[in-house]
């Protein structure tokens, strides 16, 4: 390992130890997996997955360091196509680093004077937002100097799921975004594409004759004070988080109950000394709708003000801090200093309404640092803005066709500074029931990468109500999508030593059998056998059982053994009838059911085992194959 000049001095300034630590075994860990392994002449593509809000652009700083300490002198930052985030990575970058040229997308000349007067020990970063006419411009500018030419490259991608893909692959097209940016990848002789994203699935589902599935993946873990999935959507219902009924009067009430439950922990932190706390409104993608929850919510404060000292104020004040917000918080305030506490806090505090969209957008990234604020908006609320001190959160925009990676970008209320015995969530309850499957998705990613970070074994398991990603990124001809309650079969499976197999069934029974037995015992027998992966995908099925496995070390599935069997090769099915049906009334775990077919009867051999699996209803596997 070279010397870690660059990565030091970004490391001295964080002052948390813990957090420093978590921030060099991530380095650590990019070091070995690809820097180490880097031969300085090929094409490398990581995947850097971590937590929505959970400081990924502070460990990306680290790997850029070490990658400057290992030789690396060019360097290009994309962000998303947002001036103040661009501005915002940039001015961190610029403090990380301050011996890099750090350039930004104003900053041609300047870039071109210190290519040409470049000092070969002196690293060049080029911070970027992915804008079609930026990134045409900044690919001339490259084109016209030497920066990239014959130099090793690493482009870190921040949001590498997003506008980075190619939405035309279906068409056999190609978006101008991903199209420059391989133009631009291509300069050199040698890269290492880093894409960095909170929600994976559109990236580990990319084929791999596109150019954009990554071959290797890095990933951690959020620290210890963080708010996430596992908090909030674990487990449902739960005291931060208010499922409502669906309809216009429900959630008309709901809102109220949230606005009021904002003020009450406005007036209860306040008290505590804090200097500020902001509530969200995520209600549509339409910005009318904005504007319109705006007005209510200054309505709602105006009417409190108004009605503060009247019994039925009085009565919602109670029942919200009673039964929703005392339980969380353990405070033993009354009901009446909560009353005096309202009094005191609206007297000399005025909250604000900032609605966040595309015709009002927030310049300055300290706005919600302190006062206290309910933003409104939609899908600018999602990648690239961080909600400071959110403690409040009225989420009710729904979707027919709800997107794994789309909903999970819209959880602004994860992150670092949010108290967990304040925050309170309503959502409509198949909402909620959505996030929380989402949640049981990514959950399950993670198990998998832990286990076996082999990417070309990774599935995305998810409930078949929610899609994993946009239909436009993923190329058809190579995504299989595995459908609990759907019956499998191979249509040609070879079975390279029927002795053994035979032993190994024989020990559960000589004759036709039904028995619930570990999965661990379903995978060794899959493992036994054979196929044709766009037939019967054996590492998939594999894949999937290792991952209940991975959650549940004692979890079962059920075999069906069948014998003497007389079934042609090439039929449409491969199941009676009552074999079907004792099948399909099994709905909450693994099927395999296996024939032993004794005669020739157009088999790879005979006899031979044809298996046939069928996975728990109500799910959908989805994974890249070549």
């Amino acid at each position: 390992m070279a010397n870690t000049e660059y990565f030091d001095r970004y490391l001295s300034q964080i002052d948390q130890p813990t957090y420093a630590k978590a921030i060099s075994e991530t380095t650590d860990t990019f070091y070995e997996k690809i820097l180490d392994e880097f031969d300085w002449v090929s094409f490398r593509q990581c995947l850097m997955y971590g937590d929505v809000q959970s400081g990924k652009t502070s460990h990306v700083l680290g790997i850029i360091g070490r990658a400057f300490d290992e030789g690396i002198r060019f360097a290009l930052f994309l962000t998303s196509d947002n001036t103040r985030l661009v501005d915002q990575t940039f001015e961190r970058i610029l403090g990380a680093f301050p011996s890099v040229s750090v350039c930004n997308g104003n900053d041609d000349l300047r870039f071109r004077s210190t290519v040409k007067n470049h000092k070969n020990d002196q690293p060049v970063l080029v911070v970027l937002n992915k804008n079609k006419a930026v990134l045409n411009r900044w690919k001339k500018i490259f084109e016209t100097t030497s920066a990239i030419h014959g130099k090793p490259l690493l482009i870190i991608d921040d949001e590498a799921d997003a506008a980075s893909l190619n939405a035309k692959v279906n068409q056999g097209q190609q978006t101008a975004i991903n199209k420059v940016l391989e133009e631009i990848r291509n300069f050199a002789p040698s890269c290492i594409y880093l894409q960095v994203t909170g929600t994976p699935q559109a990236n580990l589902l990319q084929a791999k004759l596109d150019g954009w599935r990554p071959d290797s993946i890095l990933s951690f873990g959020p620290g210890d004070s963080y708010i996430g999935g596992t908090q909030l959507f674990n487990d449902i219902p739960n005291p931060n988080v208010r499922g409502f009924a669906s309809g216009e009067h429900a959630e008309s009430k709901t809102l109220n109950d949230a606005i009021v439950t904002f003020l009450i922990t406005s007036a209860l932190l306040k008290d505590l000394g804090e200097s500020g706390c902001n509530m969200l409104i995520h209600n549509s993608r339409q910005r009318e709708f904005h504007d319109s929850a705006a007005e209510t919510v200054e309505d709602a404060i105006s009417e409190f003000r108004k009605t503060l000292d009247t019994e039925e104020t009085k009565a919602l004040i109670s029942n919200i801090w009673k039964s929703e917000l005392q339980p969380l918080c353990k405070l033993n305030n009354s009901v009446d200093s909560i009353v005096e506490l309202l009094h005191d806090f609206l007297q000399n505090t005025e909250p604000k309404t900032v609605i966040v969209n595309s015709d009002n957008k927030i310049e300055e990234d300290d706005a919600l640092k302190t006062g206290f604020n309910v933003v409104i908006g939609g899908d600018s609320l999602g990648r690239g803005l961080t909600i400071p001190k959110l403690q409040t959160v009225f989420y009710s925009r729904t979707s027919k066709s709800p997107q794994a990676d789309t909903l999970w970008q819209h959880a602004r209320m994860f992150g670092y500074d949010r108290r967990l015995e304040f925050l309170r969530i309503f959502m409509p309850g198949d909402v909620l029931k959505t996030f929380h499957e989402v949640h049981k998705g990514n959950e399950a990613i993670k198990r998998q990468l832990s286990n076996n970070p082999n990417i070309d074994e990774i599935n995305i398991d998810l409930d078949s109500s929610v899609r994993p990603t946009r239909r436009t990124v993923l190329n058809n001809d190579y995504l299989k999508t595995l459908v609990g309650g759907v019956n499998y079969f191979s249509t040609d499976p070879v079975v390279p030593d029927m002795k053994n197999l035979d032993e190994i069934l024989d020990k559960f029974s000589t004759q036709d059998t039904d028995l619930k037995i570990s999965t661990r015992q379903v995978s060794t027998i899959l493992k036994q056998f054979e196929a044709d992966h766009n037939d019967f995908p054996l590492k998939a099925f594999i894949g999937i059982l290792s991952d209940r496995l991975n959650k549940n070390p004692a979890d079962q599935s059920w075999l069906f053994i069948r014998r003497g069997r007389k079934v042609k090769q090439g039929t449409g099915s491969l199941l009676s009838e009552n074999d079907r049906k004792s099948g399909d009334a099994i709905t909450l775990d693994p099927v395999l059911t296996l024939y032993r077919i004794d005669q020739s009867l157009g088999w790879s051999s005979s006899p031979i085992w044809v298996p046939n699996l069928k996975l728990p209803n109500g799910s959908l596997f989805y994974r890249s194959i070549e």
